[in-house]
């Protein structure tokens, strides 16, 4: 992919802009997230894995609500391997 400006606003809308719908297939969602990650990173934009793991939290459709809130409650930090672990596991 083209390290252009373009390109990363193109991608950081996509990233920034991911609202999963009620009732979508939670696997393909993650994966779909994953893909934009791997562009980012082809496009040499570095995203702290926090940062992606609450992106991927805000994503979700409400019914998810409940897992983000088991996830997040009275943790200092998050990682992107637990997120997705408990993402995967639930679905």
């Amino acid at each position: 992919m083209l390290k252009s400006l373009m390109n990363k606003l193109y991608l950081k809308q996509k990233l920034y802009g991911l609202k999963m719908q009620e009732g979508s297939n939670l696997q393909q969602d993650v994966n779909a997230f994953n893909q934009i990650i791997k562009d980012f990173s082809r496009s040499d934009v570095m995203i702290d894995d926090e940062d992606k793991a609450c992106i991927l939290l805000c994503s979700l459709s409400s019914f998810y609500e409940h897992l983000v809130t088991t996830l997040t409650y009275g943790k200092d930090s998050i990682d992107m391997k637990t997120i997705q672990v408990a993402l995967v596991s639930h679905s």
